[in-house]
């Protein structure tokens, strides 16, 4: 008699079925940029895996806020994150009690959230076309903002972290504040007022 043909059952596929059938299926990759004039401004919310992990669909993300300005051509970053530069400087600060948020808004060709990570980690969350808004209003708007919500930068911690920058941003630049189910942080509200500019259209993939 011949042997049982053992069936191997991937429990990751399983996990991320299931996890599909709570939250839905979760896009991969934006689509094409809308119509925008030459004074619009398209303002991204998206978020990668921190661990870079394609294969399980739960983990923490790491959220950024991406400006396009179509007169130009040109894109910048708004992002947050420890003051360290690696996990042990991270470690060494936590048990210090240095840990601390902080942000900058950057062009894209050198934000650490720039063309050097993998686009195919990149997922969407939501975006908005800011009507009669250029760019260079917007990018100053989001620099206000990091600079009111950081100015003494607050403690870094699993509530209070990157992704906190990144929706506080998305909102005070739209007036929206989307939700993204594994986005730590994303409720956290930094200690500032939002400039409430809602834009003309705005888009959530959630």
């Amino acid at each position: 008699m011949a042997e049982p043909t053992a069936i191997y059952v991937d429990p990751r596929a399983i996990l991320r079925r299931e996890f599909d059938k709570l939250f839905g299926e979760k896009p991969t990759r934006w689509p094409s940029r809308p119509a925008l004039g030459p004074q619009d401004t398209l303002v991204r919310l998206s978020e990668y895996d921190v661990f870079a992990n394609k294969d399980l669909p739960i983990g923490p993300e790491h959220a950024y806020v991406e400006i396009y300005d179509p007169r130009t051509g040109r894109t910048y970053i708004v992002r947050g994150g420890p003051n360290a530069r690696s996990f042990p400087e991270a470690a060494a600060k936590l048990a210090q009690g240095r840990l601390s948020l902080i942000g900058a808004v950057k062009p894209q060709t050198i934000s650490e959230d720039g063309p050097g990570m993998d686009a195919k980690q990149r997922k969407p969350i939501a975006q908005a076309v800011l009507k009669g808004r250029p760019a260079d209003q917007v990018v100053k708007q989001a620099e206000r903002f990091v600079v009111r919500a950081l100015a003494s930068p607050p403690s870094y911690r699993p509530t209070q972290n990157s992704n906190s920058v990144a929706f506080g941003a998305y909102q005070d630049l739209t007036g929206v504040r989307p939700r993204s189910a594994w986005n730590w942080g994303q409720g956290r509200r930094l200690p500032t007022r939002p400039s409430q500019i809602p834009p003309i259209y705005a888009g959530s993939f959630y």
